[in-house]
């Protein structure tokens, strides 16, 4: 919805709401507004870039096109991170520079798949590369190249996937560089987040969110509230200020 102003977008969104509890619900309601983001460009605190090749222009880094896997080679994203984009582009380069072989989905070759990024409110960062294999040649040119151009960066990880498959990351994982968890703090907690761990991309609207749930919950200090779901325990936590105990649900 970036062709609309702001105002514009959450009028679309909160009608989009409002029809769907209407029409597919069958209720009685209306959404009356909703509570707009103070940050609307770089709020993202993941990224996740797919990354092809293109044998006429090279390594491409980016998004995939609307319904297709066709790569889109972008340097910035206005939603992510800056420091996301900077890794993604050393990861470019790279690749050009020891001719190292983007991943072929139709094939199976080929070698890098994914570049993810985490990163926190101190702009610190935790580099993911995702690979066919569970070595990379050059991993040391690599390590240096994206501590040099990411200094807060607190760990590099490869992520090993070699299965045909649309997801994007594997069970394997192994520390390049640093460790292998980034420390984030939301509502006033702090997180411990590996690379596959569930955490609210937007920060800043998650707190808004949950100080919403946690105030329409009503809890009164003698409630057992079970989080199914519960991704690192970001509602858990929160609501556990509030509740007499909270049991929190998740595989990851």
């Amino acid at each position: 919805m970036r062709h609309m102003t702001y105002e514009e977008e959450l009028e679309c969104k909160r009608q989009r709401v409002n029809d769907a509890l209407q029409r597919i619900g069958g209720l009685d309601l209306s959404v009356d507004t909703i509570r707009g983001a103070q940050q609307v460009q770089r709020y993202r605190n993941k990224a996740a870039f797919p990354v092809s090749q293109d044998h006429k222009t090279g390594v491409k880094v980016g998004f995939y096109r609307e319904r297709s896997h066709d790569v889109i080679d972008v340097s910035s994203c206005l939603l992510q991170s800056d420091i996301a984009d900077k890794a993604g582009r050393v990861v470019r380069k790279w690749m050009h520079r020891y001719a190292v072989p983007a991943y072929e989905e139709r094939s199976g070759t080929g070698l890098i798949r994914h570049v993810f990024v985490r990163t926190n409110r101190r702009r610190e960062s935790l580099i993911c590369v995702v690979a066919n294999a569970d070595q990379l040649p050059f991993e040391r040119e690599l390590t240096r190249a994206l501590t040099a151009a990411c200094p807060k960066a607190v760990g590099i990880i490869l992520n090993s996937n070699t299965r045909k498959t649309n997801v994007i990351l594997g069970k394997t994982y192994r520390v390049l560089w640093g460790r292998d968890f980034l420390e984030d703090r939301l509502c006033g907690l702090t997180f411990r987040l590996s690379v596959p761990s569930f955490f609210q991309v937007n920060r800043d609207q998650a707190e808004v969110l949950y100080n919403y749930a946690q105030e329409f919950a009503g809890l009164t200090g003698t409630e057992t509230v079970v989080d199914l779901y519960c991704g690192t325990g970001t509602i858990s936590l929160v609501m556990a200020k509030k509740a007499k105990q909270v049991i929190g649900a998740e595989i990851v």
